[in-house]
C-alpha cells in the first residue's frame, strides 16, 4: 500500500513538473499538414481552396503557373459564411502547435520566452474535418517576403507563415 502511494506521489510530482515547469503538452491531439498535402489527400477540394482564399484575401485568383503575371482574377461568391472556430478546437490547435515548436519558446539557457498564450489562430473554415488556419506568435516575426503559391490552379501571394491544415488524430 505504501509503495503504491509513493508511486502515485512520484507520478503526480512528475506530471506537475512536466506541465507546470517545463510546459509539456499532453493534450496535443491533432496533426498539422500543409494545404498542398490536404488537397492531395482529398481533404480539400478546389472549391474549398477558393473559399479559403476568399475568406483570407477577399478575392480569388486562378493561374496555371507561379508567374503571377498570368493569374486571372476570378469572380467568386462564397458558398458559406465563416463561423467562429470553437474554443475547444482552438485550444487543441494551440496545444498541438506548442508541443511541436516548444523549443522555440525557450532561449539557449532554457529561459521561457513565452508560451501558448502568445499564439493566435486565424481560422478560414472547416472542410472534411480539416481546419484551415494560419498560426501567428507574438514573440517572433515571420518573414515579409511574398511568395507566389499555386494549388489546384488557385493562386495567392503568401507572406510569412502560410496556411496550415489541422486534423484531429
Amino acid at each position: 500500500m505504501k509503495k503504491g502511494i509513493n508511486i502515485l506521489i512520484v507520478f503526480a510530482m512528475a506530471l506537475w513538473f512536466c506541465i507546470g515547469i517545463v510546459g509539456c503538452t499532453p493534450n496535443a491531439v491533432g496533426t498539422f499538414y500543409t494545404i498542398e498535402e490536404a488537397y492531395e489527400n482529398g481533404w480539400l477540394t478546389r472549391n474549398d481552396l477558393m473559399e479559403v482564399c476568399y475568406h483570407r484575401f477577399g478575392e480569388v485568383w486562378i493561374g496555371e503557373s507561379s508567374d503571377s503575371n498570368t493569374w486571372i482574377k476570378y469572380e467568386y461568391n462564397p458558398q458559406n459564411m465563416l463561423s467562429p472556430l470553437e474554443m475547444t478546437v482552438e485550444n487543441d490547435i494551440k496545444e498541438t502547435y506548442y508541443s511541436l515548436h516548444k523549443s522555440e519558446f525557450f532561449d539557449q539557457d532554457g529561459n521561457s520566452l513565452g508560451g501558448i498564450d502568445d499564439l493566435s489562430v486565424q481560422y478560414y473554415g472547416t472542410y472534411n474535418n480539416s481546419y484551415v488556419i494560419v498560426i501567428e506568435c507574438s514573440i517572433w516575426e515571420t518573414g515579409q517576403t511574398a511568395m507566389p503559391t499555386l494549388v489546384a490552379g488557385i493562386a495567392w501571394w503568401e507572406t510569412g507563415d502560410g496556411f496550415l491544415v489541422y486534423r484531429d488524430n
